[in-house]
C-alpha cells in the first residue's frame, strides 16, 4: 500500500509538472490558460473515449452511453467538490499562498463559466435519456453541438 501511494504521489508531481509546462508553453505562443485546460482535459479523458469508441463499435450502445454520461457527470460532481476543499484545506494551512483578498480562486467570468457552460450538454444528455431511455442521431448532433460551442467559447474567452 505504501508503494502504491508514494508511486502516486510520485506520478501526480510528474503530471503536475507537465500540465504546468503545457500551460506555461502555450500562454508563451499567445494561447489562454483555458486552451490549456481543453488540452489536460482530453489527455485526461483519453482512456473514456478509446472505451466509448469501442463499445460504439461492437455495438453496446448502452455501455457507450453510460460511459459518456458518467463522464459529464464525473467532473462536476464529483472531481470538482474534492479538488475545492482540498484547496480551502490547503490555503487554511498554508501550502499554497492565498490571493490579496483572502481567497484562493477569483471568482469572475473565468471560473464560473466553466461550471455554467458545463450544465447544458449535461441537461441535455440527461433530458434525452430521460425521455425515451435512448439517443438518437438528433440529440448526438445537438450534444456535440453544445459541446462544440462551450469548447468554442471557453477556448476564445477563456
Amino acid at each position: 500500500a505504501a508503494l502504491g501511494t508514494a508511486a502516486a504521489v510520485v506520478g501526480g508531481h510528474a503530471v503536475g509538472d507537465f500540465a504546468g509546462i503545457l500551460v506555461e508553453s502555450l500562454l508563451h505562443h499567445g494561447f489562454s490558460e483555458m486552451v490549456g485546460a481543453i488540452f489536460l482535459s482530453i489527455f485526461a479523458a483519453a482512456g473514456a473515449l478509446v472505451m466509448v469508441v469501442t463499445a460504439h463499435r461492437k455495438g453496446m450502445y448502452a455501455l457507450a452511453l453510460a460511459n459518456a454520461s458518467g463522464q459529464v457527470t464525473q467532473v462536476p460532481f464529483v472531481v470538482l467538490p474534492i479538488a475545492l476543499i482540498l484547496l480551502a484545506v490547503f490555503g487554511q494551512t498554508g501550502v499554497i499562498e492565498r490571493m490579496p483578498h483572502g481567497g484562493i480562486l477569483p471568482i469572475d467570468l473565468q471560473t464560473t463559466a466553466v461550471v455554467l457552460l458545463g450544465f447544458p450538454s449535461m441537461l441535455f444528455l440527461w433530458k434525452s435519456i430521460q425521455d425515451d431511455g435512448k439517443v438518437n442521431w438528433v440529440e448526438t448532433a445537438t450534444m456535440c453541438a453544445i459541446f462544440g460551442l462551450v469548447m468554442f467559447f471557453l477556448a476564445v474567452h477563456g
